[in-house]
């Protein structure tokens, strides 16, 4: 009798550490635009020292499982990146062009 209190006991508080950490992760949705407010296809949204990212849709839209006070950087080719802290539910970000169109470098090989 005893033995089983122990055990509902230590399964109930294993279940209440396990609900903990999984209500602390959130969708967070968000919407990326360029400098004319038109939405960017296929910007890359990943969790700052983490290995999950998603892309964005056709409007622009992105949806990753994060946690308030984390950063997203965001990363698109011609566009200078964005690091943003998560704040709220849903986010709003504008991206601009880079101006540095410059090669730093050309290397010329050739097989003979």
């Amino acid at each position: 009798m005893i033995r089983n209190q122990c055990f509902k006991k230590s399964l109930l508080f294993l279940f209440g550490i396990f609900f903990c950490f999984i209500a602390d992760a959130q969708s967070i949705k968000g919407n990326v635009v360029d400098e004319n407010s038109l939405p960017l296809v296929g910007v890359s949204v990943h969790l700052v020292g983490s290995a999950r990212g998603v892309n964005t849709d056709a409007e622009g839209a992105f949806s990753i499982n994060a946690q308030q006070g984390e950063e997203l950087e965001l990363t698109f080719i011609g566009y200078a990146s964005v690091t943003r802290k998560i704040d709220s539910s849903f986010l709003f970000i504008r991206m601009e062009r880079t101006t540095n169109n410059e090669l730093s470098d050309v290397v010329v090989v050739g097989y003979g």
